[in-house]
């Protein structure tokens, strides 16, 4: 087992990205599957917010918790990092799962908010593992100090317990270290190259035979191995100094060697065409087409969903403002409004006017103003009732249309449904499971949702 940690960060939602989503896309194809550790939830789209909470409340937490809130925030609560076994191993979920569990209990993250998602996209089988160092109880920052020799300690009691040994180098480092010597890692490919070669043009020669490259970075020469990763061969290259390296290898320098960027897609592309070219079996192409038509019928279903709803909200939303146009044209609010004011200035009159009946002029206009809102309230009434007739009408036929609508795509969607396949066939189950979703999305149009 490999452990390799990632650089801190403090986006939850860009970590949930890079290491839950195909590199620079939005598809999953690479992600075999998904876990949450410490989270009422399994969904990963979820757990990335809820962990992005924890870390945007810890005062909060830690004044629930009783703790002093006088420290400063964690501007990078993301810890992330990989665990990677042998092409050889085929651990499975179970299997994985427990490693990372020992491995966050290694790190005193076990009580933490934890998100893991398994890749396939390389031969080795590995797990990314995204922890949030806030505390969800506390609000307290973990004290992740020694994580390297922590995550070696642990990787190298972990192929103990298996009776495995891939990585000699970590024992002989574990030796040294219990001996009091420092030690670092040195990839033995990039060694033996550079101990075996004498100029440029060997060295070269020597790396590509184990699938590593030399590049142009930004600063300096690097090399690029298999996995399309950049290493900076000067740290694995004990005693030796930039000028050395130089000296010994300006030949390098000069050569026309490829852009670091250049080399790595070259050696992406060709893993990826390397995935692509072993054959498949007739069921994964099968499984493949069903998911792709199941994608095609849900987005056409959601589409018209959609439009038709939102046809729908027009005609509600012009229904309302011919209401509310009426309504402000027929000025019954300015007609009741003027009585009230009228009604308040005969309520002053004196005793002296109401005796000698001097506010009979007020009495008059009141009289006006009342037929005045009956007439109006008359007319009002007959106006929205033609109005709410024609609107009823006319959603019944917009709902007639789209009735149509969706009986035309219920019988295309039936028509580009795969075909059944044999169920003894366990390579059919995945596809058997798509012509469910796709039956369920056709009986929900059938419904009329």
């Amino acid at each position: 087992m490999v452990p390799v940690i990632a650089a801190s960060g403090g986006s939850f939602k860009g970590a949930h990205a890079y290491y839950f989503h195909d590199k620079n896309a939005l598809s999953t194809e690479r992600v075999s599957w998904t876990h949450t550790v410490n989270m009422l939830t399994d969904c990963a789209e979820k757990a990335w917010k809820v962990m992005a909470y924890t870390a945007k409340n810890q005062t909060r937490l830690k004044e629930a918790s009783g703790r002093r809130t006088t420290r400063a925030k964690s501007r990078k609560p993301v810890f992330a990092y990989s665990l990677s076994w042998h092409p050889e191993q085929t651990p499975d979920r179970e299997a994985m799962l427990s490693a990372v569990r020992a491995s966050l209990e290694k790190l005193g993250l076990d009580e933490h908010q934890a998100m893991i998602a398994a890749h396939t996209d390389e031969p080795q089988p590995h797990v990314h593992i995204v922890v949030n160092t806030v505390h969800p109880m506390t609000g307290l920052v973990a004290k992740l100090k020694f994580t390297k020799r922590r995550l070696s300690d642990f990787a190298r009691e972990y192929q103990k317990e298996e009776g495995t040994i891939y990585c000699p180098r970590r024992e002989e480092n574990y030796q040294k270290r219990q001996k009091g010597v420092s030690t670092k890692y040195v990839d033995p490919i990039i060694l033996k190259a550079w101990e075996s070669t004498t100029d440029g043009d060997s060295f070269a020669k020597a790396l590509k035979i184990d699938g590593y490259q030399l590049a142009q970075g930004r600063k300096r020469i690097v090399i690029i191995d298999r996995n399309g990763k950049t290493v900076n061969p000067l740290r694995h290259l004990q005693g030796v100094s930039s000028r050395e390296f130089k000296a010994q290898f300006s030949a390098v320098f000069r050569e026309d060697i490829p852009m670091a960027d250049e080399a790595i897609q070259c050696v992406t592309l060709a893993n990826t065409d390397r995935t692509t070219d072993k054959p498949r079996h007739p069921a994964a192409k099968h499984n493949e087409r069903s998911l792709r038509v199941a994608n095609q019928i849900t987005a056409l279903i959601s589409a018209q969903e959609f439009s038709h709803a939102k046809e729908r909200d027009q005609l509600i939303a012009q229904h309302f403002e011919a209401v509310k146009d009426i309504t402000t044209r027929s000025r019954i609010d300015d007609i009741r409004t003027a009585i009230l004011t009228l009604q308040h200035k005969l309520a002053k009159q004196g005793f002296w006017k109401r005796l000698f009946r001097l506010d009979r002029i007020f009495h008059r206009n009141i009289e006006t103003l009342n037929s005045s809102l009956t007439q109006a309230t008359i007319r009002l009434g007959d106006e929205i009732e033609f109005i709410n007739v024609k609107f009823s009408s006319k959603l019944d036929e917009i709902k007639l249309r789209q009735t149509k609508e969706r009986e035309i795509l219920i019988t295309r969607l039936k028509a580009r449904r795969p075909a059944h396949r044999d169920k003894s066939n366990p390579r059919a189950i995945g596809s058997e499971k798509i012509q469910e979703q796709t039956q369920s999305a056709v009986k929900g149009l059938d419904l009329g949702r």
